[in-house]
């Protein structure tokens, strides 16, 4: 599942790319991109930014809860939750970046808003953006599908997530 979400980004990045170094104009003259490849994206993107770390934030403590009532194997589930937490982290420390990217994009389209190559290359960085985005959430939210029947001792509610396709 994993690599078919990576070979989805990278089919993104090579179709957005091909749009910005053939037709520029695609891009640059879209009207719905100018009006949302500004301060509207930042603010979209720090919505997504505080749900994320707060969705960790369960995750952690979930987890947590689980490796406590976890008794004689313990260690085991030390072990576990020490994968878990890594890619978790991983994630939000992505979304984070894929944060400090748009900022560099925009102010880059800011100081040169006429080029039309810069104002493609910063709508396209932008969409790229917000494909790790939804991407990086799906997984997350995948993850605390998982995490809700193994923290109640109930059923696995990954089933009930929607599957990328």
């Amino acid at each position: 599942m994993k690599a078919f979400r990576i070979g989805l980004l990278f089919a993104f990045v090579a179709i957005v790319g091909a749009m910005v170094v053939c037709q520029p104009t695609w891009l640059a003259d879209n009207e719905f991109l100018k009006s949302v490849m500004t301060h509207e994206l930042l603010g979209l993107l720090v919505v997504i930014l505080t749900i994320t770390f707060a969705s960790v934030a369960n995750i952690h403590l979930a987890i947590t809860r689980i490796v406590s009532s976890a008794g004689q194997n313990r260690d085991a589930a030390n072990e576990s939750a020490r994968g878990i937490r890594r890619e978790i982290n991983s994630n939000a420390w992505t979304i984070f970046a894929a944060f400090i990217v748009a900022v560099g994009s925009l102010l880059w389209k800011g100081a040169f808003p006429h080029n039309v190559f810069i104002v493609a290359a910063s709508h396209a960085i932008g969409l790229i953006v917000i494909m790790v985005n939804v991407l990086i959430l799906h997984d997350i939210y995948r993850a605390i599908f998982g995490l809700a029947g193994a923290d109640t001792g109930g059923t696995d509610h990954t089933d009930d997530a929607p599957r990328a396709r």
